[in-house]
């Protein structure tokens, strides 16, 4: 399967955009929880340099603490992985020059269903 996994990897590299769909949004700070697994492999809403998430609004929660309240606790159990999205990631570490999109995608867009 290894072979496999490497073409699904670079397949992904390569492509403009990705589609996930988010186990919840934490209100509070405009995060999205995406959950990850065999059948839900991360790759395409981390890899591509735009991600498009899809939320269902009966998943928004307040907070990390009321997602977990409301059975959050049960997904993080059963995931294989979980991440937790809050836009595209920054950092400053190479000369003080700002860069975006260095550990995901460099465009993120949450779509409320």
């Amino acid at each position: 399967a290894e072979p496999a996994r490497q073409q699904h990897l670079e397949r992904m590299a390569q492509a403009e955009g990705g589609l996930a769909a988010a186990a919840a949004g934490l209100a509070s700070t405009g995060t999205v929880l995406l959950a990850g697994g065999a059948a839900h492999p991360q790759t395409s809403s981390l890899l591509p340099p735009v991600s498009a998430v899809l939320l269902r609004r009966e998943d928004i929660h307040r907070d990390l603490p009321a997602f977990l309240r409301s059975g959050g606790d049960k997904l993080l159990a059963q995931a294989a992985s979980l991440t937790l999205m809050s836009g595209p990631s920054r950092t400053a570490d190479i000369e003080m020059t700002l860069t975006i999109g260095v550990h995901g995608p460099g465009t993120v867009g949450v779509f409320v269903v």
